[in-house]
């Protein structure tokens, strides 16, 4: 898949010390759901019923999901 925005994205895996200071800010919620493997509980998100387009965004590193 092509990039739309022709925009450059660094892909290097965090050290443990930069994936502390991105991980600071997260929620229990999504601390679990990033770095612990959890699972939401199905058909309940926030954006289940979402139909705006845009890119949605990596709440921990910023990257774009889809």
């Amino acid at each position: 898949m092509s990039n739309p925005f022709n925009v450059q994205f660094d892909l290097t895996p965090p050290t443990r010390d930069e994936m502390r200071e991105l991980a600071a800010d997260l929620s229990r919620e999504e601390r679990h759901l990033l770095l612990e493997h959890g699972e939401e509980t199905p058909f309940c998100g926030v954006f289940l019923h979402e139909k705006r387009q845009g890119i949605y965004t990596c709440r921990l590193c910023g990257l774009p999901l889809f």
